[in-house]
């Protein structure tokens, strides 16, 4: 009986929890300001040691590593050896849309020595196959023209007289973006300082952090924990692409330790007088404790007692000794050990109808 208890116990905690992270975390939130364009520029990033540029183009980020198709041992295409990470292969169909949609710019906008620097007589290779076994679509830019070639790589690649040459052009494909906890920690300490960030910075026109309700505007957030419990915090972006994202998650922050150190002698035992009226046990032998205390952070503490009518009840304490609060659980029990939480306390009981049930109850 007593084990089925603390599973349905288990059971409400696991429930309170999940719709009290639900009602923190909203599905989804309207920024506490309007997002703008902040014309950012985007990051210069590495690729084999060498700088390359990130391109804005309709709304996707492209890069051109002038990563030579024909240097690979690989007959097949691997994103993470032709591309930056979070970048992939562009496919024929995604190529056939920025050119659709750059129209007569595209010629241009492809050889801008600025921006993608692609050259004439290139074969790009895309991640769409083509009609043969070993065939591959390919991009190529000939007389200011853009067309498409289906063709076996090989019978260039192992021809010694060949000269021809295949790179590769890739996309950012942006990642499931997530808020960065460190060491994927969610409690801290009270007045630490702590520091959040995305899985992915670099790619958006503007963004906003609120951690309660101090608004930060820096990709990575820098606040100190002053608020101890149960803290929130909310992330808007736009990137550049034009997708609005919104990120929330909880964490958990311990209470301001406040020190309770004394020098003890007999001389500083006192009695703390209430017109509280107590059950009480002359011997612990199979049965429960009488007072067991569980300090707080705070300096204060708990006292679990049952009285006459053993119903079980939590005084709160403040570090001066002064009850604060008189709680009446309304189980008839008798304490046996408690311990404080972050939010509340937990009491291990003994029923006071049987000695042979005990079981633990945790409050907030």
């Amino acid at each position: 009986m007593a084990n089925v208890k603390l599973i349905l116990i288990l059971q409400l905690s696991c429930i309170y929890l999940i719709s009290c992270r639900f009602f923190i975390c909203p599905e989804t939130s309207q920024p506490p300001q309007a997002l703008g364009n902040n014309n950012l520029s985007l990051k210069p990033i590495t690729y084999s040691g060498v700088p390359i540029n990130q391109v804005l183009i309709s709304n996707e980020i492209l890069v051109n590593t002038h990563k030579n198709y024909a240097d690979s041992t690989k007959d097949y295409l691997i994103d993470a050896y032709f591309c930056p990470e979070n970048f992939a292969i562009l496919k024929k169909e995604e190529l056939d849309s920025i050119i659709s949609k750059l129209g007569s710019n595209a010629y241009s906008t492809f050889t801008d020595k600025n921006g993608l620097d692609m050259s004439e007589g290139i074969y790009y290779v895309t991640n769409t196959k083509g009609n043969g076994d070993y065939n591959k679509m390919f991009m190529i830019l000939k007389n200011n023209a853009i067309q498409f070639d289906d063709l076996d790589p090989a019978s260039y690649i192992y021809n010694p007289s060949s000269s021809q040459k295949f790179h590769t052009i890739c996309k950012l494909n942006i990642p499931e973006v997530k808020i960065v906890f460190p060491d994927n920690k969610r409690d801290f300490d009270y007045n630490t300082k702590l520091e959040l960030t995305l899985n992915l910075v670099g790619y958006y026109t503007d963004f906003i952090w609120k951690i309660n309700n101090e608004i930060i505007k820096d990709e990575t957030a820098t606040l100190k924990l002053k608020e101890s419990g149960v803290n929130n915090v909310e992330f808007w972006g736009k990137l550049y692409s034009g997708e609005s994202l919104y990120l929330c998650d909880i964490f958990y922050v311990s209470k301001e330790i406040i020190s309770s150190e004394q020098e003890f002698d007999e001389s500083k035992i006192k009695k703390i007088q209430t017109d509280f009226k107590t059950h009480y046990n002359h011997t612990l032998h199979f049965t429960s404790s009488n007072f067991p205390i569980a300090p707080r952070d705070d300096g204060g503490y708990y006292v679990a007692v049952s009285n006459m009518e053993k119903a079980l009840h939590i005084l709160s304490f403040d570090k001066d000794d002064n009850l604060l609060k008189d709680f009446n659980t309304g189980e008839k029990a008798k304490p046996h050990d408690i311990t404080a939480t972050y939010l509340g306390f937990a009491v291990y009981v003994v029923d006071a109808a049987t000695l042979d049930h005990s079981y633990i109850t945790v409050y907030d």
